[in-house]
């Protein structure tokens, strides 16, 4: 066999009942050993023998190098005497030699050698115990193995021995006698060694290694190794980030990477990044089978010591170890550091970590379930007696059984509101769990329950509801606190979907709304129960008017002026009185600042909402509070509707709706209606109809749409997108419906101007009358209420139905909106300008305002009124105008997503599912991409998309 194969085998032979793949692939670290073997080879052929050490922890090759190096000397005419030792017979009195001298006597083409291997191996049979026989016998073993290495011998000797730390006394003492006589003679001694195992006769291997000619030390495997055996095994080349996550799982140990990848192949496991987050999951059977009793071959106590460092988890000490295991600490230091020189541990700087995180899954697999409660318990009581932060205790409670002691309980709260802090609510919420499974009374556990529904709200709308709705039934004071925190209520019921919000509110304030507090009945209005919004109080006292509470009863009073349209100029004052509040630092504080913000939205203040919003995205994220980032961005879909157009809008929508879905958030509940309503309203908008009907099927059909605004803008976006698809009495229908709601919760008309939108469908049907009725209703409530941008869109409807003085109407429309600073709309009413203006045969000017709005729509992206305005522009004999917008810059939000994750080696089919969009719609993505950007393949994207390499 030649050496260019040698060792390859370490890393990628399977394990026995695997299947072998036909081909091997190159690891090059194994060159240097390779290199090594090949020239003590080539030195024993000359005559001018040597000896060599391999050494190397457990798993990296020495096995595999031997084997190969054998197989490859028999092919160069050597006579090879090769031998494994091993651990349960290493203190059989010469068995070493008896393995090498049953070596020579399979090595059938050495007949010359075959009496003189049967007669050492004879003497070996039933060996006495008594000293004096004994060394005879090693006398006569000594010469007739001796003889295989004089010169006159048929051809040169390899004596290859693997795991020589397990030799016994007396044939060591052989080895280290050739080792030292093999320089000049036709014999090549290799041997294998693992630092760190347990041994006998420590001096004579000391004397071995000092005889060697060569030492060669096996390192473990690199990224492009790694690469190659998982390819290898799963027939397929993974992913970057695969590799990386596989590397870190094992630190490139040979075995366990060989293992890993056969594991992952018998499982038909995924190679690509997103299959990369199981691996710390996947446990290896054979390695969690092998690993207790290749421990214990290193000490009794090597398992006890290797459960306790995987417990304990953070960096462990000799100290924490002995305690936890009850072992003498000498005991424990001598195997930590038999233990870091075989590779298992790693020393760190407070402490020993396990180094390869597969051999802590496959020992943490290994312990069974009550011994590993029990473990951990110990652990949790010994850190909270030596005063250990409550995180770590609570690390260990949750997976140990309750015990109903009360430091267990204030260890776990106190763990949980760290874990708070830092922003991991999803291990608060796991610690509160398990402090709910300690013995509590119905006061103590609810006083629980509302911390985890607290906690919950940032990551799971569905349990924050449970545990709340839980929470008051089983306590009247959890009621009362509820109601006087502001925040977690509210988050809840616009989470939940509304029956369970019915049910809540029920247990909160009875049956009548206005048997409440006025305070709450406005908080509970605004979450979509119960009704109309009821009178404003006339001193808000939720929470208390300082602190958070102030800024959020102000802010949820200047909301309820702009529904109303009960005076925007005392709303604007409230919320900006609202946004002077600290820096958002809790939920309510967040709350607060995004409802000033959706008041400076609606009354012209663009400039401090979008200061108010970076803000709050900024302190969610730091908490990862999902909902409330969902509900950030969703906002911030709206300023850059108002500001920047609707393709701008689209990227904060659809990252909203998915945060929302990440979160468990009732698809029927206010908060995931509303801000779906959104996206609905920005896809239709851009003529992305497929998408957005996507969008409403994937929620189903509601039994019963929530109260408010945000049931009401759920019906606005669908009655658009279904006027829209064609459906126009469908859309109507919904438009309408949306109009009786608002008056039923009294919603002001500028929020959803669904007048308008209803008016322009009835248009593209030939129902001029009604279109007019609905567009001059419209119009006549915006002057009164001094709304200059609904006046603007009732106008552009209003003008197709007024005979003569169209042109002076439309005229007013573009008008207004161009100084509302609407974009979108003003593209749209330009471009019904141009067709207006066109139909009454003013061609000059028509060609203008379409030029225009062509341009407009080009800037903000709004695809239905591009195709509509370059139409009419055709139509009047005008060329289009050249966009703006160069390359990389004239892309969309959604095309440089699309384009970055085509550029980064993703499939369409991928980026669809990643997006959440339908696979024809990537295509047109990219199909819009290579046409701006010059280019006619996703192959030439990364050369053009900065960071997309």
């Amino acid at each position: 066999m030649p050496l260019g194969s040698l060792a390859s085998r370490a890393a990628c032979d399977p394990p026995a009942a695997a299947p072998t793949a036909p081909t091997v692939p190159h690891l090059r670290e194994y060159d240097h050993a390779r290199a090594a073997l090949d020239q003590a080879l080539v030195q024993g052929a000359r005559g001018t023998g040597g000896s060599l050490l391999i050494t190397g922890p457990a798993g990296t090759g020495r096995t595999a190098l031997l084997d190969d190096a054998a197989a490859a000397a028999r092919q160069r005419g050597f006579t090879a005497l090769h031998a494994r030792c091993s651990y349960a017979d290493r203190d059989a009195p010469l068995e070493l030699l008896r393995r090498l001298a049953r070596s020579a006597c399979q090595a059938g083409d050495q007949r010359r050698w075959l009496p003189i291997a049967r007669q050492a191996a004879a003497m070996l049979v039933g060996l006495p115990a008594e000293d004096a026989l004994r060394t005879a016998a090693l006398r006569g073993l000594y010469d007739v193995l001796g003889r295989l290495a004089m010169p006159e011998a048929a051809g040169p000797l390899l004596v290859a021995v693997d795991d020589v730390h397990w030799a016994d006394e007396d044939s060591l003492r052989w080895l280290v006698g050739l080792a030292e006589r093999c320089r000049d003679v036709p014999v090549t001694v290799v041997l294998s060694f693992c630092p760190g195992a347990e041994a006998h006769g420590t001096d004579l291997l000391a004397e071995l290694t000092l005889t060697q000619t060569r030492e060669v030390s096996l390192r473990e495997l690199g990224r492009p190794s790694v690469a190659a055996v998982l390819e290898h095994h799963l027939g397929a080349g993974p992913d970057e980030e695969f590799t990386d996550a596989c590397l870190a799982a094992t630190r490139g140990n040979p075995r366990l990477v060989t293992a890993l990848a056969a594991r992952l192949a018998q499982l038909g496991h995924g190679c690509d990044a997103r299959a990369a987050t199981a691996l710390p999951e996947i446990v290896v059977d054979s390695v969690a089978r092998s690993v207790g009793g290749r421990l214990r071959r290193l000490s009794p106590y090597a398992l006890d010591v290797v459960r306790a460092v995987v417990v304990l988890a953070s960096p462990a000490t000799p100290a924490r170890i002995a305690e936890l295991t009850g072992l003498g600490r000498p005991v424990v230091t001598q195997v930590v550091e038999r233990l870091m020189r075989l590779g298992v541990l790693a020393a760190g700087p407070s402490g020993v970590t396990m180094r390869h995180p597969m051999l802590t899954t496959a020992v943490r697999a290994a312990l069974a379930p009550s011994e590993a409660e029990a473990l951990h318990g110990r652990t949790a009581r010994l850190l909270h007696q030596s005063g250990a932060a409550p995180d770590a205790v609570a690390r260990h409670l949750v997976h140990a059984l309750p015990s109903g002691e009360p430091w267990v309980l204030d260890a776990l709260r106190a763990g949980a509101a760290d874990r708070l802090a830092a922003g991991d609510p999803g291990t608060a919420c796991c610690y509160l769990r398990r402090g709910l499974a300690e013995p509590l009374a119905p006061e103590p556990r609810s006083a629980l329950l509302l911390e985890l529904a607290e906690a919950a709200t940032r990551t799971d709308l569905a349990e924050a509801a449970t545990s709340l709705d839980e929470a008051i039934r089983l306590s009247p004071d959890a009621g009362r606190t509820v109601c006087r925190t502001p925040g977690l209520l509210d988050l809840v019921l616009l989470g939940a979907p509304p029956d369970q919000a019915e049910r809540i509110a029920l247990v909160l304030v009875g049956p009548h709304l206005r048997d409440a507090d006025p305070a709450l009945a406005l908080r509970l209005s605004h979450c979509g129960v119960r009704g109309p919004l009821p009178p404003l109080p006339g001193s808000p006292t939720v929470g208390g008017n300082t602190g958070s509470g102030g800024a959020f009863a102000q802010a949820l009073a200047a909301l309820t002026r702009l529904h109303r349209q009960a005076g925007n100029a005392t709303a604007s004052a409230d919320a900006q009185q609202a946004a002077r509040s600290e820096f958002p630092i809790t939920p309510a504080h967040v709350m607060a600042h995004l409802w000033a913000a959706d008041v400076m939205i609606h009354t012209g203040q663009p400039e401090s909402a979008g200061t108010l919003l970076e803000a709050a995205l900024i302190r969610t994220r730091r908490g990862r509070h999902q909902p409330l980032e969902a509900l950030t961005r969703s906002l911030r879909s709206l300023l850059l509707l108002a500001t920047k157009g609707p393709a701008a809008a689209l990227e904060d929508a659809r990252a909203a709706a998915a945060t929302l879905h990440a979160c468990a958030a009732a698809p029927s509940g206010p908060l995931a209606t509303l801000v779906r309503a959104r996206l609905v309203h920005l896809l239709t908008l851009t003529g992305r109809h497929e998408e957005a009907a996507t969008e409403l099927e994937r929620a189903g059909v509601p039994e019963a749409l929530p109260g408010g605004l945000a049931g009401a803008t759920h019906l606005f976006a669908r009655g658009e997108l279904k006027a829209a698809l064609g459906y126009t009495e469908d859309g109507v229908r919904d438009l309408l419906e949306c109009g009786r709601r608002m008056r039923e919760f009294g919603i002001a008309d500028a929020l959803l101007p669904w007048r308008s939108s209803a008016a322009r469908a009835l248009l593209s049907v030939g129902r001029d009358g009604q279109a007019r009725e609905l567009a001059l209703e419209q119009a006549q409530w915006a002057r009164t209420q001094h709304a200059p941008g609904v006046l603007g869109l009732a106008l552009s409807v209003a003008a197709w139905t007024a005979g003569g003085a169209a042109p002076d109407v439309m005229a007013e429309a573009v008008e207004l909106l161009r100084a509302y600073g609407a974009p979108h709309d003003l593209a749209r009413a330009l471009a019904d300008q141009g067709a207006l203006l066109h139909r009454t045969g003013r061609t000059g000017a028509a060609r203008t305002a379409l030029r225009e709005a062509v341009q407009l729509a080009q800037d903000i992206g709004t695809t239905g009124v591009l195709e509509h305005a370059a139409a009419e522009l055709t139509a009047a004999g005008g060329r289009m105008p050249r966009s703006r917008r160069k390359g990389v810059d004239s892309l969309t939000a959604t095309e440089r997503k699309v384009a970055t994750l085509a550029a980064t080696g993703h499939t369409n089919r991928e980026i669809s599912k990643s997006l959440f969009v339908q696979l024809r719609t990537v295509e047109i993505h990219l199909t819009n991409t290579y046409r701006k950007l010059g280019i006619e393949s996703r192959h030439q994207l990364r050369h053009v998309l900065p960071g997309a390499t």
